[in-house]
């Protein structure tokens, strides 16, 4: 069930929740480039079109071989949740209306943008997730980071990450959260470079933890195990350290 910090991170304005957005930045050959914070509210039909065909390009076939198969319709509908938002990096010569002070419901379909103006994007959302101590925690949960073939090997997937956990903590969310195949190597090992681990609630760092402290007395009880294919990493923000 949604807390009372998350219903209100939900409706709080995209400029509230990252002041520093709109930000201009350039590639190492200088080229620029520019992100921005929208609600799914606010992109238009062809947008959601564009975000799903990057993200179909890149994960179309590692998922239908897993336990997360998607269709069109199923992956549109988690993408454009009423709860999601969208940190778009996109070429400096993109057009985004300005939508300072307004909530997302206040913003219907106002950002269309094209498949040359997208470089990439992260998919999020303010939610709880459980813990082994039987409560909730506050996070910002990652659900797509996806990049343009050109644009993967230039920075913006740390530059989106770094800023997703300025805003989760921001908002005093614990952790970012996120769930990743084991068959995307490139993937785990991008989240490795940025700290991510394995989570308390990461149904193989359980089992492990729990085969170490039941001893090797039971062989048996390994083949009994859950086998998945995917991980649930975490990387608590520090606000938690101060």
């Amino acid at each position: 069930m949604a807390t009372l910090r998350i219903r209100t991170s939900n409706t709080t304005p995209p400029n509230v929740l990252a002041p520093n957005l709109p930000l201009s930045s350039s590639f190492s050959n200088g080229q620029p480039y520019k992100i921005v914070l929208l609600p799914a509210s606010a992109l238009t039909t062809g947008t959601r079109a564009v975000l799903f065909r990057i993200l179909d390009q890149n994960m179309k076939t590692i998922q239908d071989n897993s336990s997360f198969p998607y269709t069109e319709e199923s992956k549109q509908e988690e993408m454009f949740d009423p709860t999601s938002r969208f940190l778009l990096a996109l070429k400096s010569s993109a057009s985004v209306p300005a939508l300072e002070g307004k909530r997302p419901e206040e913003m219907s379909s106002v950002a269309e943008l094209t498949e040359e103006d997208v470089l990439g994007f992260v998919e999020w959302r303010f939610d709880t997730e459980e813990t082994l101590r039987g409560s909730d925690v506050e996070v910002a949960y990652l659900y797509e980071i996806q990049l343009t073939p050109s644009s993967k090997g230039l920075g913006i997937g740390r530059h989106l990450m770094e800023i997703l956990e300025e805003i989760g903590d921001r908002r005093q969310m614990q952790k970012v959260m996120l769930t990743c195949l084991k068959t995307n190597p490139k993937a785990l090992q991008f989240y490795a470079k940025l700290g991510y681990e394995a989570d308390e609630i990461d149904p193989t760092r359980m089992a492990e933890e729990d085969s170490e402290s039941d001893g090797d007395s039971n062989d048996s009880d390994d083949e009994d195990e859950e086998v998945v294919d995917y991980v649930i990493l975490s990387k608590a923000l520090s606000r938690l350290k101060r």
